[in-house]
């Protein structure tokens, strides 16, 4: 079993909170921007890419705040998740998304460069350029 290291990333985000949190929460909208199909059956939400497939269940939520999804493919790593929280910087009320994610150490590069691939659509999707 290897290791995996958590890590965050944040991300500004042009939005109201109403809009991104849907974009967050709901398989219509994931399937928008974060994987090629979302699909939902007996509280399993499967992310399809072309070349993969993921099942996760959602663990927690706060409304309008944050998501947490547990992921149920990785029977090695029960712990890993990914969580997509919305911050907003007091001062400004600018709107920020943070992701918590787990990888191997030598895969970061590659998975920040798929979020930010990610974000990047997410952004076009929602008009918060």
């Amino acid at each position: 079993m290897s290791c995996l290291n958590k890590y965050t990333l944040e991300y500004p985000i042009k939005s109201s909170v109403k809009i991104l949190y849907d974009f967050i929460s709901t398989p219509e909208s994931l399937g928008e921007w974060f994987s090629d199909e979302v699909r939902i059956k007996d509280g399993i939400i499967t992310f399809k890419w072309v070349d993969q497939e993921q099942k996760a269940k959602l663990l927690n939520k706060k409304e309008h705040e944050w998501v947490r999804y547990q992921w149920l493919d990785d029977h090695d790593h029960p712990a890993q998740y990914l969580e997509m929280k919305i911050n907003i910087e007091p001062v400004t009320n600018d709107v920020f998304l943070t992701i918590t994610d787990f990888c191997k150490a030598e895969d970061l590069t590659e998975q920040k460069f798929l979020w930010d691939m990610s974000i990047n659509n997410l952004v076009k999707r929602i008009g918060g350029q």
